[in-house]
C-alpha cells in the first residue's frame, strides 16, 4: 500500500496517513451508519475531521506546494467515490498490482458524492473542482455535474449559493491544464473506469458534445437550469449581482462560441435576458426596483 503511494505524482504516503485519520474520526462521530450513508445534513456533525485533515496536509505542506497537496488528495477522493467495485477476487487482485487509486483509496472508507461535494464547498476549492471535473470523460463530466446541481438544489443553504456561483464562474474562465501530470493521471484512471460504470447514462442529445465545440457549453447550459431551481434562495445584493454578472459574462460567451448566429435562435438569447431581468426583479430591497426596465 505504502509502495504504491510512492509512484508518480501521487507521492503522499504521510499526507494520506493524515487524511485517513480525518476519515476514521468521521466513520466513528456516524457510527454505527457507514460513511457512503452521509447525507446533505449530517455534514456539519460528521465532515469536521475530513475538512481539518486536508487543512493540515496544506498547512504542512504551506512552505512547498499547498495547492498541489490539496489537490493530490482531492483526486483521490473523488476517484474513491468514481472506483467500480470488484466483480471478483481476481478482479480485487489485478486492481492492486495496477491501478494506483485503487490501492491509495483503500486507505479510506468507501464514500459517497454528498462527502466529496461537501468537502469541496467546506475548502472553497471551486477552481479544483472544475479542474477535476472538466479531466474526466465527457460523459462522466455531464453525470457527475448532474449529482453536483442534485446535490445543491436540495434543502439549498447560502453557502450552497455561494459555491453554486463560484462553480458557475469557474466555468465560464476555465482554460484547460494540458500540462499537468496530476489531470492527466486522474483523466486516464477515469477513462479505465468508463466501461465498467453503467450506472452513467449517456447525456441527452442537446448536451452531446461535438467535438469541435466549447467543452464548457453543455455545462453552462446545465448550469443556467440549475440557477432557475436556486433562484429563489439567491438572497442579497451581493449575491444577486454575482449572479448577474454570470449571467451577462454567459451570454457572451454563447455569442462568441458561435460560428454561425443564424443557427442560433433569437428566442435562445431572449430567454436568458428574460432570466436575467427576473433575477433583477425579484430584488425588491433594490432601490430601483419600482422604476422602469429601462432605467434599471
Amino acid at each position: 500500500m505504502f509502495e504504491a503511494c510512492s509512484q508518480g505524482p501521487l507521492n503522499i504516503c504521510e499526507e494520506m496517513t493524515i487524511l485517513h485519520g480525518g476519515f476514521l474520526l468521521a466513520e466513528q462521530l456516524f457510527h454505527p451508519k457507514a460513511l457512503a450513508e452521509l447525507t446533505k445534513s449530517d455534514w456539519e456533525r460528521v465532515g469536521r475531521p475530513i475538512v481539518e485533515a486536508l487543512r493540515e496536509i496544506s498547512s504542512a505542506a504551506a512552505h512547498s506546494q499547498p495547492f498541489a497537496w490539496k489537490k493530490k488528495a482531492l483526486i483521490i477522493i473523488w476517484a474513491k467515490v468514481l472506483q467500480p467495485h470488484p466483480v471478483t477476487p481476481s478482479d480485487t487482485e489485478t486492481r492492486w498490482q495496477e491501478d494506483l487509486f485503487f490501492s491509495v483509496g483503500n486507505m479510506i472508507p468507501t464514500i459517497n458524492h454528498t462527502i466529496l461535494f461537501e468537502l469541496l464547498k467546506s475548502l472553497e476549492a471551486s477552481g479544483l473542482f472544475i479542474q477535476l471535473l472538466m479531466a474526466l470523460p465527457t460523459t462522466i463530466c455531464h453525470a457527475e455535474l448532474e449529482r453536483f446541481l442534485e446535490h445543491v438544489t436540495v434543502d439549498t443553504s447560502a453557502e450552497d449559493v455561494a459555491f453554486f456561483l463560484d462553480v458557475w464562474w469557474e466555468v465560464m474562465k476555465h482554460k484547460g491544464h494540458p500540462q499537468d501530470p496530476l489531470l492527466s493521471q486522474f483523466s486516464a484512471m477515469a477513462h479505465k473506469y468508463l466501461p465498467a460504470l453503467d450506472e452513467f447514462p449517456h447525456p441527452p442529445k442537446r448536451l452531446r458534445s461535438d467535438p469541435d465545440a466549447c467543452p464548457t457549453m453543455p455545462l453552462l447550459a446545465m448550469l443556467l437550469r440549475g440557477l432557475t431551481q436556486i433562484q429563489s434562495r439567491i438572497l442579497g445584493p451581493g449575491r444577486k449581482c454575482c449572479a448577474l454578472a454570470n449571467l451577462a459574462d454567459m451570454l457572451t460567451v454563447f455569442a462568441l462560441t458561435e460560428d454561425d448566429p443564424q443557427e442560433v435562435s433569437a428566442t435562445v438569447y431572449l430567454d436568458k435576458l428574460a432570466t436575467v431581468i427576473s433575477v433583477w426583479n425579484s430584488d425588491t430591497q433594490n432601490p430601483y426596483h419600482q422604476q422602469a426596465l429601462a432605467e434599471k
